[in-house]
């Protein structure tokens, strides 16, 4: 198996349970759409956001960049939920990573992950949900925990995380049904192989 690599464009740094994100990414964070994201996404959201209110979809974030302290306090708060209800503390632990990353390991902290419209278990049940599914990728966006992927992201599917990547690997994503993890170790492989 080869090492991993980090993808040298910004917008496919991959941040998981496996991979914290690198010292030497830089987001720009701005307060916009009354959340903290990366300034470079701003202008890909809103027109998505436009968009979905044209076919009559209202979609909004609810959550955009979270600092690594901030990450550390919902952690905390997810292991303390497990463990009130009577686990042992390893148990918590581990339940509370597949809800909430560990700090460090969310994509929040690029500040190109947006969760929309609250977090709310049936969004997928929304037609919001499924403009999204029809549109996200011509914006640059990918819905980044999809169901059939669990086994690949580690992640529970969450209907409403998603992920900017820009235009043109969204739409290859979709096409391919791949995941980010996915996307990535196939254009790492494809490298490899034109050299």
């Amino acid at each position: 198996m080869q090492e991993f690599k980090q993808p040298d464009d910004w917008k496919l740094v991959l941040v998981n349970l496996d991979h914290e994100l690198p010292a030497t990414y830089k987001q720009s964070i701005v307060h916009q759409f009354n959340v903290d994201i990366d300034s470079r996404i701003t202008d890909s959201y809103q027109k998505m956001h436009d968009a979905a209110l044209k076919d009559n979809s209202k979609i909004w974030i609810s959550s955009g960049y979270r600092s690594y302290e901030k990450q550390q306090q919902l952690f905390a708060e997810e292991i303390q939920t497990f463990y009130k209800n009577g686990v042992s503390r390893e148990e918590a632990v581990s339940k509370a990573s597949r809800s909430v990353a560990r700090p460090g390991c969310s994509e929040h902290i690029t500040g190109l992950a947006v969760d929309l419209n609250g977090v709310l278990e049936n969004f997928d049940q929304t037609k919001e949900s499924d403009w999204l599914q029809k549109h996200a990728q011509d914006y640059g966006f990918v819905l980044r925990y999809p169901k059939d992927k669990q086994n690949i992201t580690k992640i529970k599917y969450e209907p409403w995380h998603y992920r900017y990547v820009g235009v043109e690997n969204a739409q290859k994503m979709k096409a391919m049904n791949l995941c980010l993890e996915e996307y990535i170790d196939y254009l790492n492989k494809n490298q490899a192989a034109s050299h």
